[in-house]
């Protein structure tokens, strides 16, 4: 094994910004423009050290809980509820209500020395938050004035997920997911030509990673056919194409045809071709 070395070209990562804000209250989807900072602050968590024979043995942890600051420089109007402001008439609200349970998204970005922040970034759902507005100071006008940002302090309560414990918090790390998974994520998120936006459900947010049935990926960028090991029925993308192909017996004769955002086959295409959305991640079978 060679030597470790350290700041090699494009290992000196770094995190910056938000963008991307989307707010989901009811069926209502809105871009939330203004969005400053997230700061995320998760509660409870704290260690409890056990001890045996005077050493300590373990240290447990109690169950933490996601909590954020958000500061904008304004909200959405649909956000007004989620604060505890009733609309009563056009233009007139009552403080002080029931407040509203919302979710809502955000981008953060990564980037490197190499090639700035186009590096990467993370998208992070959060599920069933509530929040209490921070003290607002209004000060007269002077001089050298000054724009204001509003801050919400933001607690949650978690959704189950099989197999983990239940979380208000989920992160999308696109250094480290296919493109096509992504694609489908932010179809969801943000909408495309066939599908209004949405927050997906936490069902879908766990799944989204999981290949179809039955098949292994492999990362095929600059190979021109699978390796060795590959199975009959393994499913290849070339990354740099977008290609994607299916490893089948040589006299299979069966074809694969590009059907994103198509709702069928080709007429040209045989039966028992095949078919793959690059941005949901279907595949089909043509059975005629």
């Amino acid at each position: 094994m060679p030597r470790i070395t350290w700041d090699d070209p494009g290992t000196r990562l770094y995190h910056t910004g938000t963008d991307r804000g989307i707010l989901y209250v009811n069926s209502a989807v809105t871009i939330w423009s203004g969005l400053a900072s997230v700061t995320e602050a998760p509660s409870g968590g704290s260690l409890q050290p056990f001890y045996l024979d005077g050493r300590k043995i373990l240290n447990s942890s109690a169950v933490e809980d996601f909590a954020a600051t958000i500061q904008a420089f304004s909200a959405p109007t649909v956000f007004n509820p989620c604060i505890g402001r009733s609309r009563l008439s056009q233009g007139l609200y009552a403080a002080n209500q029931p407040k509203a349970p919302f979710n809502f998204s955000y981008r953060t970005l990564i980037g490197n020395d190499l090639v700035d922040i186009d590096y990467g970034y993370k998208i992070h759902l959060v599920y069933n938050a509530v929040a209490k507005a921070a003290d607002n100071v209004h000060t007269t006008d002077a001089d050298t004035p000054s724009v204001k940002t509003y801050s919400w302090d933001v607690a949650t309560y978690p959704v189950s997920i099989a197999g983990y414990k239940p979380t208000s918090h989920f992160i999308f790390d696109t250094r480290y997911v296919q493109p096509y998974i992504i694609g489908r994520l932010e179809a969801i998120l943000y909408g495309d030509d066939n599908h209004d936006p949405r927050m997906p459900t936490p069902d879908e947010v766990s799944t989204l990673l999981i290949s179809p049935p039955d098949s292994n990926w492999w990362d095929l960028t600059g190979n021109i056919d699978f390796p060795p090991e590959a199975l009959i029925g393994d499913m290849g993308l070339d990354f740099s194409t977008g290609d994607v192909y299916y490893d089948m017996s040589p006299d299979s004769g069966a074809y694969w045809w590009d059907l994103t955002g198509d709702l069928d086959f080709p007429p040209e295409a045989l039966v028992n071709d095949w078919g793959y959305d690059t941005v949901t991640g279907e595949v089909w079978k043509n059975t005629g």
